[in-house]
């Protein structure tokens, strides 16, 4: 068995990056999952955050990365 998060169809491909988009598929506020066989799966896929047009350069992403690190 697995968890599975839902998400919504794909969307239209970003202009900043060209990947497309997918939303969670949300029902009365919360994020709809379910457990289902693996031999249900037919792929994986691989998420990433959604950015803004444009990513900081000036290391506090990587400072805040860095500190939580250290505080392990």
């Amino acid at each position: 068995l697995a968890y599975v998060e839902w998400f919504s169809a794909f969307q239209a491909p970003d202009h900043n990056h060209g990947l497309c988009k997918v939303l969670c598929t949300i029902k009365n506020r919360e994020q709809i999952a379910s457990i289902v066989p693996i031999n249900n799966i037919h792929c994986s896929t691989h998420l990433i955050p959604r950015f803004g047009p444009i990513t900081p350069h000036d290391g506090v992403l990587l400072m805040s990365l860095t500190s939580v690190l250290h505080s392990l």
